[in-house]
């Protein structure tokens, strides 16, 4: 039976929808989604929590988050908040050498 619920879930949509669960969206463009909050029974101080546990200062830096059906928070930052990557830093030297080759007079 195993084998055959699990080929189910696979195949289809639904049955996968009604073993798995659904994510649901707890934060949109750094406002709490108070419905969905009080549906989870989660109180906003527990939210405030979470996100501080992965390394968020506030809501307000929260582009979308969502308690995925395993219970884990999936957090994302908006842009302006996101960490420079290795390509920025890479992009911001290159600018730097470009403007040094300017300033620097040459000899």
């Amino acid at each position: 039976m195993s084998v055959g619920f699990n080929y189910l879930v696979l195949r289809s949509d639904s049955a996968s929808l009604i073993q798995q669960g659904k994510p649901v969206t707890v934060i949109r463009d750094g406002e709490v989604a108070d419905k969905a909050l009080r549906k989870l029974h989660i109180s906003a101080s527990e939210m405030d929590h979470a996100i501080r546990s992965q390394h968020g200062d506030d809501i307000s830096e929260i582009d979308h988050a969502e308690l995925t059906p395993s219970g884990k928070l999936v957090l994302t930052l908006k842009p302006e908040e996101q960490s420079a990557t290795k390509a920025d830093i890479a992009e911001l030297v290159e600018q730097l050498s470009q403007m040094r080759a300017l300033l620097v007079p040459r000899q």
